[in-house]
């Protein structure tokens, strides 16, 4: 009698302390549930500014109904675009810990603060996204006590209705963790297919009357570093996307438009901050790249840009995202200015385009020295660089060959008549180029090769004056103003 007594005392007390656990769990929740809505709604809205983006996403209507053990969660997205606004809503359950239930029921006996499941639920907006009764699109996450956030995503829609005359498919599954305040971040998402198209019968002859956008076997990873409170901006990032195809294509009434497709495309983007700079370098590359079904070749891009001071480019994406109409505001070119002093870097090596008759290639090197601007002259005009070199090396019979693809698709020419009209435009190109210095010229290539050396800069193995180095460095700022 006594061991059944301190038994079902054991139990009524264990009862007592996860049911008590629960009811102070819920309300840790439902305040780390609102945090977690408004961090959304400013790293939303940051990332749209910085890129520019004429549309404001925004977590509204956020509401918590608390109970003992779980707790009804709600809130609308609200897309706002140039000419209409929607709203997706969203509902489902948070369900407290320290033992959530909807992780007991998988016999997980993970504690957790809590463990939310939600879904896309129905309205005038979402109703043709469901094709059958259920939900569309899932997402279901737990916040840990070591205040790691995890979760995964799930979305399945197939010409679901987006506006008027617009559609989209979707098929994706992902899974994500970070800590609570979105530092030391991980994200995998796999998208098996994802189209966009729309039809605008009623558009000018300007406007874009029909377009199709689309992803093939894409996926992505994300990784972030920690983010400090004084530099927010710049933090270790390792950023991953591949596809087995992406095709973008749009008509006007009065033009056809030129399809773009991409097949077996990766883009690799890497941050790194070391002390007090950061350095960020772009990796891009396809099998093939095809515009208006000309296939142009595989593409190698590498670029760096190297030794640029964290402070400073903290606050220019700062006044991106605050001036995103691109302007640079009195604080943007004193960071500017401040990155152009710390020595940066600029390398590309190479940006490739393969073809089968040769390869059209670029490498480039730029680095500043460091730079007194209020001693500067036009005398010593290259002290401002420790390091400048620039080539480019064409493959004569390559550019020729894509000449006459273009020729062929644009003008409707037989492929006879395209090569003579190929070989003309290249022949008149040479002699003016070499006519001017511009270019040299072997066997096999066209060359253009400008270094820094140390009594000065050769172009093409001739050293300039310091009249043609100063235009041909006001040449490269025009453009690059440009």
């Amino acid at each position: 009698m006594k061991k059944l007594t301190l038994a079902l005392s054991a139990v009524i007390a264990l009862t007592a302390i996860w049911t008590g656990g629960a009811w102070y769990t819920g309300k840790v929740a439902e305040a780390e549930f609102q945090s977690q809505m408004q961090r959304a709604n400013t790293e939303i809205a940051k990332a749209l500014s910085a890129n520019d983006v004429r549309i404001q996403v925004k977590m509204d209507n956020v509401r918590f109904q608390r109970g003992w053990f779980a707790s009804e969660v709600s809130y609308d997205m609200v897309v706002e675009l140039p000419d209409e606004k929607v709203s997706v809503p969203f509902n489902g359950a948070l369900y407290h810990g320290p033992l959530p239930l909807n992780q007991i029921k998988r016999f997980d006996f993970s504690p957790a603060i809590f463990s939310a499941e939600l879904e896309i639920t129905r309205n005038d907006v979402t109703k043709d996204w469901f094709a059958s009764e259920q939900s569309p699109l899932k997402n279901a996450f737990t916040l840990s006590y070591g205040q790691r956030l995890k979760g995964k995503t799930e979305a399945n829609l197939h010409d679901a209705k987006l506006g008027e005359g617009e559609y989209f498919t979707l098929n994706l599954s992902g899974r994500y963790e970070l800590d609570k305040n979105g530092n030391n971040s991980k994200a995998n998402i796999e998208v098996k297919e994802f189209t966009r198209k729309g039809i605008k019968p009623n558009a000018t002859p300007e406007e874009v009357a029909e377009y199709i956008i689309q992803l093939k076997n894409a996926e992505l990873a994300v990784e972030t570093g920690e983010r400090s409170a004084g530099l927010p901006n710049v933090f270790d990032l390792n950023y991953q996307f591949k596809a087995d195809e992406i095709h973008l294509s749009g008509q006007t009434q009065q033009d056809e438009g030129v399809p773009i497709t991409v097949k077996n495309a990766k883009f690799d983007f890497f941050a790194k901050v070391k002390d007090s700079v950061v350095d960020y370098r772009i990796d891009n590359n396809a099998d093939s790249l095809h515009y208006d079904e000309i296939n142009l070749g595989k593409l190698i891009n590498h670029w760096e840009f190297n030794h640029l001071d964290a402070k400073a480019m903290n606050t220019l994406i700062s006044e991106a995202q605050a001036y995103p109409d691109k302007t640079l505001s009195p604080v943007a070119e004193t960071a500017l200015s401040t990155i152009i002093k710390h020595q940066p870097q600029l390398k590309i090596d190479p940006m490739l385009l393969i073809r089968e008759q040769g390869n059209l290639e670029m490498k480039a090197n730029v680095a500043l020295a460091e730079i007194d601007l209020a001693h500067l002259s036009q005398s010593n005009v290259l002290g401002i660089f420790s390091a400048l070199n620039w080539a480019v090396d064409v493959n004569k019979a390559a550019l020729k060959d894509l000449l006459s693809a273009i020729a062929q698709k644009q003008d409707n020419l037989p492929k006879n008549e395209a090569d003579k009209q190929a070989d003309a435009l290249l022949s008149d190109f040479i002699m003016q180029a070499k006519n001017n210095n511009f270019l040299t010229e072997d066997e096999t290539s066209l060359k253009l090769v400008l270094n820094l050396e140390k009594d000065g800069l050769h172009f093409n193995g001739t050293k300039l004056s310091e009249k043609e180095v100063q235009m041909l460095l006001f040449a490269l700022m025009m453009n690059l103003e440009q």
